[in-house]
């Protein structure tokens, strides 16, 4: 698992997938009664990568799974970072599976 402190390799692939904002715009704008389900996989489809913060609550939440897993699997750029003292050894096995030949970026607490 490589690791990188830099925030460049982020901003350097958001510059590269500014899907990305368009996309989260998409699901922020989400409507009451709406399918967000739907809207949120609509949105990954649509967007280049995937910025995952990754905390305990990540780690534990299925849907996050599911929406990273979606990303993975519709080839996007990903960009975990591990926030609030996560860190790759804490992962789930599951998790730490999906981003093995991913950089992680580790941001300080």
């Amino acid at each position: 698992m490589a690791r990188t402190g830099g925030a460049s390799l982020v901003g350097n692939g958001l510059r590269r997938s500014r899907s990305i904002a368009r996309a989260s715009r998409a699901v922020a704008g989400i409507a009451g009664g709406v399918d967000f389900m739907s809207a949120i996989g609509d949105a990954i489809v649509a967007s280049q990568g995937m910025v995952a913060i990754i905390d305990e609550k990540f780690c534990s939440s299925t849907y996050c799974s599911n929406e990273l897993a979606m990303a993975q699997g519709n080839n996007l750029q990903l960009f975990p970072i591990l926030f609030r003292g996560m860190s790759f050894e804490a992962m789930p096995a599951g998790l730490k599976y999906m981003l093995a030949s991913t950089n992680c970026i580790q941001f300080p607490d």
